[in-house]
């Protein structure tokens, strides 16, 4: 009998961790978070639901760059900004992507903006900076 009631309790706490995930699946697909998005199918279906979310544009933005499309990402970090100007991670990941296609002034450009919304961003700084030094800009990076 004490067995039996183990497999009981068991059985009991499985379905309703199953029950859980069904209903956390359900609440996912119901409302999108960028945090529980992966692919940039993802961030598409999301968006056609929540076309003015400007952390899905960021997110998707970010899928973009990880697979190197990074024209892409640029518009989606771009579409964000215009839905929120005071986005630090869209000027902050725009620059980055700016950056690695050799846009320099570009990437300063956002790393400054970033800055001016959030002047604790040590992030933004320190990018700044080392663009200004590279640039032989020495005045400007201290």
């Amino acid at each position: 009998m004490k067995y039996l009631n183990l497999i009981l309790l068991f059985i009991g706490f499985t379905l309703s961790a199953i029950a859980q995930g069904q209903q956390e699946m359900i609440t996912i697909k119901a409302n999108p978070q960028p945090q529980n998005l992966v692919t940039i199918e993802d961030f598409n279906e999301a968006l056609i639901a929540n076309p003015q979310n400007t952390d899905l544009y960021i997110g998707r933005g970010r899928a973009k760059g990880l697979a190197n499309d990074l024209n892409g990402a640029i518009q989606d970090f771009t579409k964000a900004i215009e839905l929120n100007q005071n986005s630090v991670p869209a000027y902050y990941d725009r620059a980055t992507c700016k950056l690695k296609l050799k846009d320099i002034e570009g990437a300063i450009q956002d790393y400054s903006k970033a800055i001016d919304i959030d002047d604790k961003n040590y992030l933004a700084y320190y990018e700044r900076g080392n663009l200004f030094f590279d640039t032989k800009k020495y005045k400007e990076a201290s």
